[in-house]
């Protein structure tokens, strides 16, 4: 199969881009003044599919360009950029076979991931305290107060300075979620 590819040469730099480009892929300069050149691509070999076929291929990995790739190098040992090149007809094909489902799949996504960024952001925003194992917002919260046994303990060990024991982690909250009996210390993950 014979495809020929026309190129445009930017005027400023001469890299080589594909016709109608617009600006230049290397310099970024603007193509007005074009020079055509007709190449042709041919397939220099002929490749051993061993029998398998691309459209199953393309299913299986649900029509994802680069994981199709990927399953025909397994499955036939070509090397990944003539696979890439064996797979671009059928591809160009199915894409505009299927254009517009194709545009209403991406605006799906598209949309989806604005309702999700919504909601991370809405999130973010209210800094709302939740259980870390059930996700509950039913907290109840205690704060440790001066333990009368540390402080006895200590005292008795160590004399005065160990009445200092009494109040180690005596500012610190347990946070207990009403709807899974988790405890867990407040600010810690």
């Amino acid at each position: 199969m014979n495809d020929t590819v026309e190129y445009i040469f930017c005027s400023k730099c001469g890299v080589k881009c594909l016709k109608g480009s617009k600006f230049c892929s290397e310099c970024g300069n603007k193509i007005d003044d074009i020079k055509m050149s007709n190449e042709s691509i041919t397939k220099d070999k002929e490749y051993d599919l061993k029998g398998v076929s691309l459209q199953r291929i393309m299913q299986e990995t649900n029509f994802i360009k680069a994981s199709s790739i990927r399953r025909l190098k397994e499955l036939t040992g070509i090397d990944l950029e003539d696979c890439r090149k064996i797979l671009e007809e059928p591809y160009q094909k199915y894409y505009d076979e299927n254009a517009e489902m194709l545009e209403e799949k991406r605006k799906k996504e598209d949309d989806m991931s604005k309702i999700r960024r919504a909601k991370d952001e809405k999130k973010e925003k209210e800094k709302i305290a939740c259980c870390p194992s059930c996700g509950s917002t039913s907290l109840s919260a205690h704060k440790k107060g001066f333990g009368i046994g540390k402080a006895v303990v200590g005292a008795s060990l160590t004399g005065g300075i160990g009445l200092a024991a009494g109040n180690l982690g005596a500012k610190k909250v347990r946070v207990t979620c009403l709807n899974c009996g988790k405890q867990f210390w407040a600010g810690k993950k």
